[in-house]
Order: C-alpha cells, then structure tokens, then sequence
C-alpha cells in the first residue's frame, strides 16, 4: 500500500428553489419602479461540495445580483454548523438583475439594505441544498468541456474590442458514469431582460440551467459568473423578451461540442486573503462640468446599444456624486481573494464586478488545466477596473480607483500559485 498515496475525493451537488413572496422590490435597474408580479423562471440556489476526510469544502451558487460579507457571514455560520471551516465556503451570485433586493448593504447602492425575507429564503434553499449535496457524497468522475460562444458576450462600451467568450462546462457523474450534476462558468452580465421586466428569473443563466436539464429531471446546475463588469449581451440582444433568453442559451450550449476531457479532482487547498485596494476619489466641480457635457451630448445620439452607453456613464456619473466627501483620506476598499485549488480545477474568486481583464491575466498566469475566475462572490464592492479605464460607467461608478483590477488579480495569482506550491510539497 502507497501510504503517500492521496485519500479519495468525494463530491455531492444539491440544488434548491428560493421561497418568496410576491411582490417584492427588485434590484438591477434604477429605472425599474415597480415590485415583481410574478415569476418567469424559479430563482435557485445550487451548491457543490467536495471532501477529502471529513473536512468538506462548499461551493453556493446563488440566483441573485449580489451578496454582501454580512450575508456570507451567515453562510459561512451555516456550514460552521456542519463542521466546514469559512476558508472551504465559496459563495457566488449569479448577478442576475431580474432577481430581489435584499441581500447586501452599502456598497454601490448606498441605499441598499437586508431584507430579512429575503435573507431567510436564501438561507433555507442554501440550507436544503447543502443538506443534499452532503448527503450524496461519494465517488465522481468530472469531465470538461469548452468552447467559444459567439454572439453572446460583448464589451459593453465598444462590440469591437476583442472578448474571450470561452464557456466552460463541467459534468459530474457518479461511479456508474450517470450524470448528477453540472457546474457552467461564463463571464457576461444576465442583463437580457431590462427595467420593464417585474418577472422574478434567473435571466440568462437560468435559461442555460434549463437546457442542460433538458430530459434529465431537476440535475443540480450551477452557474458561476467570470470578470463580467464591462461585459454583457449589449450590443448582441436582438430584444429584452423571454424568446431572447431562449435563443441565446441556445448559442451558449451549442458551443460545448467538443470532446469530453477527464478532469482530475484532488483533496481542496484553499487560500483567503483580505487585501486592501485604493479607493476612488474625485474633484466635484471637475465631475459636474463633465456631467453637463454628457447630459447636453446626449440629445443628439439615437435610441440604441450607443445611447445606452452614454445614458450608463451620465448615471455614473450622479452616482459620484452621490457619495459624501469626508474631508479625509479615504480608507482602502477592503476585499476577499479567494482561491480553492481542487487538483486539475483552479477557482478564483473575487468580491464585486472585475473586468474582463482581470479574467485574462488569471488564466494567462496559472498553471492548472481549468482555471475559471469568479465575480460577485463573497462580497460586493462594486466595479474593479484597470488603469487606463477612467472615464465610462464603470470607472464612475467605481468604489475603488482605477487600477484596482490589477491589484486584484495580482493578489488572485499569488494565491493560485502558493497553493500550487503547497501542492507540490505535499506530493
């Protein structure tokens, strides 16, 4: 017997719909005034947990647009009650802006708050689904898949700035190869439907979740968003309708046609580390001399994804200017960089909108065969964005300055390759 030899994994999944009452006010859209009346597709929470011994890490996906550290808090107190340590809880929102208001507080939104409805909903569909996941732990194997979806993902601020577009599916069978679930990861913004929309849904991710169901019962599914802040279907939706969802679902599980690769699953190494990025900071007169020039501008520029633009950096804008000036130096934009290595699968996860530079540099830099970064995960903290991105919404909106993407993903490399290195002083 090797006795070097590394104990066996085990993985379960659980998927649970979110109960809530109807109607409920809804996050995603300023210029949405009205509660939901109805739900188009279920909100879900999906969880997968891996094990290795008796010390499970979780992975909770979330249909929500965001989940504040508070709200993580009692996530990571939840699974505490299971014996799971915080640093093995991963929890990521899906972002969907058809979704209720509730889950977080501050942040961008500074008029944002808990709603313990809300709150308690979630935590029941997380409870229901780790009670699942943990309950059929067992042997799996996992197998890969991407591809390149077209039509789908663009920048938000301009079609023609090259995207990466990679979808990647992973499917989880048992030891008798019957699939009992998937995890999906794709970076784009679930912004199909609009403000008109007062349907409670998952948008985008949740018709994907359907297709990937199709014929095989209610599978667990789990959606994880990549560095979407200045990505999204803009420029590519033909309309903000249902059919739409359908139709770009489709692009989306039409692209994993290639073949199935064999994904090795090892004992979780995981790394948490509170980093402190720069925030931003602005003159007032300079940002509303720029906030006349922009609302003037506006008037000449057509209904379309372009005046969308626009009508996105004049509301970032006003919200600069929303937030009080102290007077004093502001404190750095506290942040959560979590990465979970699981043997040929590299998570890394950030709180709030990184770009989609972010994403590239992460996966330029690490050394594993799927490594997939994460937003809207552990926190919110708004926009992070590069250093050449000053001007546009996100760069407005930001609570940190920009840069802050660089420093984040710095900080996310470090961590995939200190887990490596542990990795190898283990074998």
């Amino acid at each position: 017997m090797d006795v070097n030899a590394e104990p066996p994994v085990r993985a379960g999944l659980g998927s649970a719909t979110v109960a809530l009452p109807d109607p409920l006010p809804m996050a995603g859209y300023g210029a949405r005034k009205t509660c939901s009346s109805g739900v188009l597709r279920p909100l879900e929470v999906n969880v997968l947990a891996v094990a290795c011994g008796d010390q499970p890490s979780l992975l909770v996906t979330l249909d929500v647009i965001a989940v504040d550290r508070g709200f993580v808090h009692q996530v990571r107190k939840l699974a505490a009650g299971y014996g799971i340590d915080a640093d093995h809880v991963l929890v990521a929102a899906s972002h969907t802006h058809s979704g209720p208001a509730g889950l977080r507080v501050g942040g961008a939104e500074q008029a944002a708050k808990t709603d313990p409805v809300v709150a308690v909903g979630y935590l029941d569909a997380i409870r229901g689904a780790v009670d699942a996941a943990l309950a059929m732990l067992g042997p799996v194997h996992v197998t890969v898949r991407s591809g390149r979806v077209e039509g789908v993902a663009a920048d938000r601020n301009d079609p023609l700035r090259p995207v990466d577009g990679t979808a990647t599916l992973l499917r989880i069978a048992d030891s008798c190869e019957i699939t009992i679930g998937y995890l999906w990861h794709f970076a784009c913004h679930p912004t199909v439907l609009g403000a008109g929309n007062t349907l409670l849904t998952p948008d985008l991710p949740g018709d994907v979740r359907a297709a990937l169901r199709h014929g095989r019962g209610d599978l667990p599914v789990l959606y994880l968003n990549g560095a979407a802040g200045d990505i999204s279907t803009r420029f590519t939706r033909r309309e903000q309708t249902p059919r739409e969802l359908t139709r770009l679902a489709g692009l989306i599980t039409r692209a994993w046609t290639g073949p199935w690769r064999p994904l090795r699953l090892a004992p979780p190494r995981v790394r948490r580390d509170l980093i402190g990025l720069p925030a931003a900071s602005h003159d007032p007169a300079a940002t509303h001399r720029r906030l006349a020039a922009a609302t003037l501008a506006l008037a000449d520029v057509p209904d379309g994804p372009r005046r969308r633009v626009r009508e996105t950096g004049i509301q970032g804008l006003r919200r600069r200017l929303s937030r009080p000036l102290s007077g004093e130096p502001a404190k750095p934009v506290l942040a959560e960089a979590h990465t979970i290595v699981l043997g040929d699968l590299a998570l890394a996860a950030l709180p709030g909108e990184p770009v989609a530079a972010v994403g590239r540099a992460v996966r330029a830099a690490s050394r594993h065969p799927v490594t997939l970064e994460i937003g809207y995960a552990g926190d919110y903290i708004g926009y992070l964005t590069t250093a050449d991105m000053t001007t546009g919404y996100e760069a407005e909106a930001a609570l940190t300055a920009p840069g802050a993407a660089e420093l984040a993903a710095a900080a996310l490399i470090e961590g995939l390759h200190a887990l490596e290195d542990r990795g190898d002083e283990d074998r």
